[in-house]
């Protein structure tokens, strides 16, 4: 019978294990979230600020927590200022210091999340109050950037997260730091003035050797999605259906504000680096 049991309890292990995703842990809740990325701090005093996305249902949460520094918490609002000019201003929701780190909640609304679904975090604005109310030579507002050689890209990570497949919303090893170093394996060329940043970049496996480079022309629709695709004709016919079927997947960030909401035309030239 011991025997029994321990097979059951190694298997019952395996089985969480395997299914296991990342949670946020605050207070007396939890919620399956993404993993932690760091902003840099724009102070001397205040520690770096960790973000993270979470949801519980259909609602979305945005998330913050710093190492606390003399029982100092993060509370009140919160505002996220992106690359576009957008500024979002969230009310906190929950908070909570334990183990030397403040974590604080923010629920995010429908308008927010398209938001951060089209242009990138630039800096998060938080504030730091001393846990017993009293009054603190350090209380005040600080702030943290999206910079560095870990920038992240979160409008891909907002978007795989909140629209993406099951698997792909606990997906620990998806790397949305962006590599300046690198440099990326195509060309895009748009019609017009507006310069569209590629958010989600999914690409083939393809067997055989594709003679490069070569182009493909697309139109965008304003939120960003593929709306059609043409390809190079001396491609194979099983090469253009493979690549076809990736690039319609690709996500585009939307038009900002102010500039006519239209289908934008684009060419994007792939070299031998992306196969």
């Amino acid at each position: 019978m011991r025997r029994f049991i321990t097979i059951v309890v190694v298997i019952l292990f395996v089985s969480l294990s395997a299914n296991g995703q990342n949670l946020l842990l605050i207070g007396e809740h939890s919620y399956p979230s993404t993993e932690s990325y760091t902003l840099k701090s724009n102070s001397s005093f205040a520690s770096n600020l960790n973000v993270l996305f979470a949801r519980e249902g259909e609602t979305a949460f945005f998330s913050v927590n710093t190492k606390s520094i003399q029982d100092l918490e993060i509370s009140g609002k919160l505002i996220i200022y992106l690359d576009d000019g957008t500024v979002i201003t969230l009310k906190e929701k929950e908070n909570d210091l334990v183990d030397n780190i403040s974590k604080a909640l923010y629920r995010l609304s429908d308008e927010d999340l398209s938001h951060l679904q089209n242009s990138n975090i630039n800096t998060v604005r938080y504030s730091l109050e001393y846990e017993q109310g009293e009054s603190h030579p350090n209380t005040g507002s600080y702030t943290a950037s999206n910079k560095g050689e870990t920038k992240v890209n979160f409008p891909a990570l907002v978007i795989d997260f909140y629209q993406g497949s099951e698997s792909s919303k606990s997906d620990s090893n998806a790397d949305y730091i962006i590599q300046k170093d690198k440099s990326a394996p195509y060309e895009i060329q748009w019609d017009g003035d507006v310069v569209r940043l590629p958010l989600l970049q999914p690409s083939p496996k393809i067997e055989s050797e594709i003679k490069t480079p070569f182009t493909f022309s697309f139109e965008v629709k304003p939120d960003g999605a593929i709306k059609s695709v043409t390809s190079p004709r001396f491609i194979s016919e099983i090469e253009r259906e493979v690549i076809l079927n990736f690039l319609v997947m690709w996500r585009f960030s939307g038009l900002p504000f102010g500039v006519p909401q239209e289908i934008q035309r684009g060419t994007i030239t792939f070299n031998d680096e992306f196969f």
